[in-house]
């Protein structure tokens, strides 16, 4: 039977095991570190919501258009501006909306807002109206002269 002799080989130097044993314990607490964020990385402070428009319905009766914009969004935001066809709506030179922009009033969540514009400066055919809300949300909606 043959004999090992195991004193003249030589192992893994020192510099080398050191190196492997740093890898080994950083990817340790890297998996460690993504299994406890995958529980807890829910947990923090409460986002403040988003708002969210849908156009009930519409109307236009004489130089008057109306359209009934739902809010489905969890945050409640104000108009900030409106823009038609892509130029800013000047209530002064082309007409007022109710509500103004700027105006303060509230679209709250998960209600019906009336929002009604002077169509007598709007060309005929389709009109890109573009509301604009405090938190910078945009909303397009058409409305046919």
């Amino acid at each position: 039977m043959q004999k090992f002799n195991l004193k003249n080989k030589k192992g893994v130097s020192p510099i080398i095991a050191t190196l492997l044993l740093i890898v080994i314990a950083v990817a340790a607490a890297v998996v460690t570190y993504s299994f406890v964020m995958g529980f807890i990385g829910g947990a923090g402070p409460a986002q403040a919501g988003q708002a969210s428009f849908v156009v009930d319905a519409s109307s236009n009766t004489g130089n008057v258009s109306t359209a009934y914009i739902r809010n489905t969004g969890t945050k409640s935001v104000s108009l900030a501006s409106v823009y038609v066809s892509g130029a800013l709506w000047n209530a002064t030179t082309s007409g007022s909306t109710s509500p103004a922009a700027g105006g303060g009033t509230l679209w709250n969540a998960s209600s019906v807002t009336t929002f009604t514009i002077n169509s007598t400066a709007f060309t005929s055919g389709a009109n890109i109206i573009k509301l604009v809300f405090s938190d910078n949300t945009p909303f397009e909606f058409n409305i046919v002269k």
